[in-house]
Formats: structure tokens, sequence, C-alpha cells
């Protein structure tokens, strides 16, 4: 793969072992490190919350919310009471 300055997935880990998984978010580290934006869509919390700098919440296809990544965030907590509104 070349160096993209963005990169755009979807449900990125979908059908992938656990090992693989971890291929991935390493690629993904590693990736960001060297400059590229990635923009990835996934309905893995635990995902989101491993490997990103912020996590927006889409509600019927709108951006609703969007949330610095950092310790104590509860992104389920968050889910929930976005999807209330």
């Amino acid at each position: 793969m070349n160096q993209p300055k963005l990169l755009v997935i979807d449900e990125p880990i979908s059908g992938l072992d656990p090992a693989s998984a971890d291929v991935f978010k390493a690629k993904i580290r590693q990736l960001v490190s060297e400059g590229t934006t990635v923009f990835f869509a996934t309905h893995i919390l635990q995902l989101a919350k491993e490997v990103s700098d912020r996590i927006g919440f889409l509600v019927n296809a709108r951006l609703v919310a969007v949330k610095k990544n950092k310790p104590g965030l509860k992104l389920k907590e968050m889910y929930r009471q976005i999807v209330k509104q």
C-alpha cells in the first residue's frame, strides 16, 4: 500500500480472527503515526476506543456527537444517551 493522506474503511475487522484484528489495529496506528487520517465506521465500540483519537456517533445517517478519546470515556453509556434523543 502506498502512503494515502486519507483512508476510509467500513467495518474493518468484520470477519477477522483475533490475531488478524490485532494486525489491523497495529497497521492503523502505524499509518496515523505517519500522518494518514483514518476514518472508519464500526459497531464495535471497543475497537473505536482502542485505536481512535476522536469518536463520532451517527444516528439516522447524521453525525450527532464527536468526543475526544481519553481514559475513562464510557462509550456504551454515551451511545445509550445519544440514541435516546
